[in-house]
């Protein structure tokens, strides 16, 4: 008798990475100054919703240009990458790897700046886990705070805009009302990976 091919599975997994996420590498969390405090008790999106509002930032031309060209621009980029990772998680073996650096401008001292970017990166991971329904297998593999002692780029999502600021310890000026002072308050997704799992079948005949 001839034989007949059939399909069984293998105990090797396959592992892929999927392109679709590579584009949120570099979204950004913003905040308004030394937000959120020691005593917060704010979510992320309530800290954003307040930060568009006030009336500071809607005043001066530079400013509200800033405020929508990247801090309203990433968020809604954040929450769209939010939706496809709750989707993408719906498979139980796939996983998402973030990593954040946590950032702050001028004129705290260094010690201050560097604690302040830990509170915004903690509020980005409690915002994002409670986005996500399977969020066990989200990682935060890589958390860390540069306080003001680096420089950020700024940028729109989709491309088009950028806006760097080479130090965020010596832009001029000292007025937290500044587009410098806004681009360094943030906390930015510096690498992102979307890991699929999946167990190919064989052909084995009978």
């Amino acid at each position: 008798f001839p034989s007949h091919d059939t399909m069984d599975e293998t105990d090797e997994q396959v592992i892929e990475t999927d392109p679709e996420f590579d584009k949120y590498k570099s979204l950004s969390f913003y905040f308004d100054n030394d937000i959120p405090l020691t005593t917060n008790t704010m979510t992320y999106e309530q800290t954003y919703d307040a930060y568009i509002k006030k009336a500071s930032y809607n005043k001066r031309l530079d400013l509200k240009q800033f405020k929508e060209l990247y801090i309203e621009n990433n968020f809604l980029a954040i929450k769209e990458f939010i939706k496809k990772a709750d989707k993408f998680l719906e498979d139980p073996n796939n996983e998402i790897k973030i990593g954040l650096i946590g950032s702050a401008s001028k004129p705290q001292t260094i010690e201050y700046n560097d604690k302040l970017g830990d509170r915004r990166n903690k509020i980005v991971q409690d915002y994002i886990l409670s986005q996500i329904k399977n969020n066990k297998r989200l990682i935060f593999s890589s958390v860390i705070s540069e306080g003001e002692r680096k420089g950020v780029t700024a940028k729109s999502f989709g491309g088009g805009s950028s806006y760097t600021v080479e130090s965020c310890e010596n832009f001029k000026g000292d007025n937290i009302y500044s587009q410098q002072a806004m681009a360094c308050r943030r906390t930015l997704i510096s690498n992102i990976t979307a890991k699929k799992s999946t167990k190919p079948p064989i052909v084995t005949g009978k």
